[in-house]
């Protein structure tokens, strides 16, 4: 009974301060991660099933209390909208992502010019129907939903990706002094 007291007596001296502190520290986290993600798409990296571990943690994290909406038919439906974006986004990326094997066999990728460009279009598509929301449905942030839209783009890329492995049979070679393939390179100016 006494932790359930103390609980409640922390529940009472809650603040509006605290709202602000938790929606500042929230947006700071969504902006690093999400450079985290972006750096990782233009490194080389191996393609392998493991990535949708982190994957599934960013879905499950959209859907942590408040979850990913407001609980408003419009907030649903934008929630939707970008969603829907992000599948798109996501399916396209991992059409397009460069990839190859090494001398071992490894499949690996690195993103090229059509990656970038596919992400920036995803970012603005994000931010519009995000502001569309709140301008004109007075609907409010919800860092959750962002989780989810990027889970769930990041998600599809990989499983098309993984989708393409078997056929991918071009092998370049990769390791000391060979970081950025120049078969990449130009993958990457003709994308």
């Amino acid at each position: 009974m006494t932790l359930l007291a103390s609980w409640g007596s922390l529940a009472a001296q809650h603040s509006p301060a605290d709202d602000t502190v938790f929606a500042v520290l929230n947006v700071a986290f969504i902006v690093l991660i999400t450079a985290v993600v972006l750096v990782s798409q233009f490194s080389v990296r191996d393609v392998r099933a493991q990535t949708l571990l982190w994957v599934a943690m960013l879905v499950l994290r959209g859907f942590l209390p408040p979850g990913p909406a407001e609980a408003k038919a419009t907030s649903v439906v934008f929630l939707v909208i970008g969603l829907a974006f992000s599948l798109a986004f996501g399916y396209y990326r991992g059409l397009t992502m460069p990839m190859w094997r090494d001398q071992t066999g490894r499949l690996l990728r690195k993103g090229g010019r059509t990656t970038a460009k596919l992400w920036v279009a995803n970012l603005a598509e994000r931010l519009i129907v995000g502001g569309v929301e709140v301008v004109f449905f007075h609907g409010k942030f919800n860092g959750n939903g962002v989780w989810l839209g990027v889970g769930v783009t990041l998600a599809v890329q990989q499983a098309v990706m993984m989708r393409r492995a078997p056929g991918i049979t071009e092998v370049r070679p990769t390791g000391p002094g060979h970081t950025t393939p120049k078969a990449a390179e130009s993958d990457a100016r003709t994308n």
